[in-house]
């Protein structure tokens, strides 16, 4: 049942983002913040999506087995948990390579 209910939901957010990706695009044509807003807000909800996606790997991969934060919590983003380990010094060498890839995209990306 878990399976159809994700082929359905996968199905949705294709359909459903053809249709409202383009449609808040023209709706707010005139007002570059509001679409900027909306654009973080997705960007947002996708990371917080990866976390969950990646949790198994990324909890093997990416952090020491006594990592205070584990990926994994729909809540919170893959930079906050990634963040919260490298303050704990918890990451693993691949873990710090994410880190300061992620700086590198974003001064102190992990630690704000």
């Amino acid at each position: 049942m878990e399976i159809i209910l994700f082929i359905v939901a996968i199905i949705l957010l294709i359909v459903l983002s053809a249709i409202t990706i383009p449609y808040t695009i023209i709706k707010y044509l005139f007002k570059p913040k509001k679409i900027a807003e909306y654009f973080f807000q997705l960007a947002f909800a996708f990371d917080q999506l990866g976390n969950v996606m990646i949790a198994p790997m990324a909890n093997d991969v990416l952090i020491k087995k006594d990592a205070p934060k584990l990926y994994g919590n729909p809540d919170e983003t893959i930079s906050h948990v990634t963040g919260v380990n490298y303050l704990a010094r918890t990451l693993t060498s691949f873990g710090y390579f994410v880190a300061h890839t992620l700086d590198a995209v974003d001064e102190n990306h992990v630690t704000k």
